[in-house]
């Protein structure tokens, strides 16, 4: 072969292969391009520490089986409950059970007992829990529990009930009464039936929750002792 044409032949090589290494190049400039296009935003965290430990999420289950320890209410106090049920002027029992027994706070009696709480009438079944948010967060922030009462909870309202008060996340007592229970709670707690589009709206107002010195329930009825039965 004449060495013109070995020139050529490696001219032609030359060639090739740069035209190779340019696609090639290109694609990979291209696929940093896309995954630059699709993956999120770099940015700082404040507050983020990444030798920080990971936060502990409980399941359902492992709250159930972990309930926060509960403190007995003393014997005198008991006694002093027992004494204001039986105390027609002082107290009135309504048909209002407990949702479900995981809301009991005193095993000894099977009683939810809570002093000095908020009293939520709900005028319809509660059937999201975004429903309760806003007075579930009020009520977590603040020292008094809560008394839910409606007619009826949806599956998962009741579940998400049930573990924020096993948790101690919130001071609540659900409670399960019809529209003529719920009319005689209103009287004894100054309560209104607030509409669920009230709630859902978060526009419920705090003159809309009613109060009471005590609230017992059971699951069968509640008793709500009125403020007649403070000490002077």
């Amino acid at each position: 072969m004449e060495p013109w044409q070995w020139g050529l032949v490696i001219v032609l090589g030359l060639g090739i292969a740069l035209i190779a290494y340019g696609v090639l190049t290109d694609r990979i400039a291209n696929r940093d391009l896309q995954r630059s296009l699709h993956a999120p935003p770099t940015q700082a965290v404040p507050g983020f520490r990444p030798d920080a430990v990971a936060p502990a999420y409980l399941t359902e289950l492992e709250a159930r089986h972990t309930p926060t320890q509960r403190a007995p209410l003393p014997d005198e106090t008991i006694t002093r409950l027992r004494a204001w049920m039986d105390d027609t002027a002082v107290s009135r029992c309504v048909d209002a059970g407990l949702v479900s027994a995981d809301f009991v706070t005193e095993p000894d009696t099977g009683w939810a007992v809570a002093l000095d709480p908020q009293v939520l009438v709900c005028a319809t079944e509660v059937t999201d829990i975004r429903e309760l948010l806003g007075v579930l967060e009020g009520a977590s922030a603040a020292p008094r529990s809560l008394i839910v009462v409606a007619p009826g909870y949806a599956d998962e309202v009741r579940v998400t009930l049930e573990v924020n008060a096993l948790q101690g996340t919130v001071g609540l007592i659900a409670v399960r009464a019809e529209q003529r229970a719920a009319a005689d709670i209103c009287t004894a707690t100054a309560a209104e039936a607030v509409p669920r589009e009230t709630l859902q709206a978060g526009a419920l107002r705090p003159e809309q929750l009613g109060d009471c010195r005590a609230w017992i329930a059971d699951r069968h009825a509640s008793w709500i002792v009125r403020r007649v039965a403070e000490p002077d």
